[in-house]
Parts: structure tokens; sequence; C-alpha cells
């Protein structure tokens, strides 16, 4: 392996341990029925997502159901189980997510008059 392809990978696993600490990380999935229920870390009142790709590193993020507000610092999710391999993350969104991603940045304030 290359110095530069180590560098990547050393830089993708420093990001997900620090996503692991924070809100948002899924703390377990298990088996129910024909379904999966994901127990996610939570901050009361955030809005999140969860999103899938069939590998860690490639293919684009789809939403897996709706977006959801917590209500607890732990939320379980049942998601459909499916035969094709998923890489499952949870994202923090500010406002519902549409078919395209996440929306972009709000627009700057207005400019405020007299000084």
């Amino acid at each position: 392996m290359r110095a530069g392809k180590k560098l990547i990978v050393a830089i993708v696993l420093l990001l997900l341990v620090i996503k692991a600490s924070g809100d948002g990380k899924v703390l377990s999935i298990k088996p129910v029925g024909a379904n999966m229920e994901v127990t996610i870390r939570t901050v009361v009142g955030d809005r999140y997502q969860m999103q899938c790709r069939p590998s860690l590193l490639e293919g684009a993020w789809v939403n897996v159901g709706e977006a959801f507000v917590a209500t607890e610092t732990t939320t379980e999710k049942s998601i459909v189980a499916t035969e094709t391999a998923c890489v499952l993350r949870v994202i923090k969104v500010e406002e519902p997510i549409g078919p395209d991603g996440p929306p972009g940045p709000p627009p700057p304030p207005p400019p405020t008059l007299g000084g």
C-alpha cells in the first residue's frame, strides 16, 4: 500500500472515532423479526436521519426511513432488514432531508441599518 492510501485510511478511521464519541453514534443493531432495531445516542430536540450506502468509501448515501426528532438521550429505530450489505450512519439535520441529500447552509442574515 502506498503512503497516500495509508494516510487516507488513517484519516477515515480518525473521523470514525471522533464521530463515534458524539451524538448520532449507533450504539447497537439487533435483529427483531424481519427488521433490525437500531439504538442511537441522541440529544433531546435534535433532528436526525439514518442513511446507508453499499460501501464505506463508495456509493451515494441513501435515506433510510424518515428523519426523526429525538425525545430521549437514546433513540431506538426499526428498519427493514435487507439481504444486501449496507454501511449505516446517522446524521444530525436542521431541516428535513430530501432525495438530493441534506440542505445547504442557511442564507446570511440581512444587513443591519444604522450603527
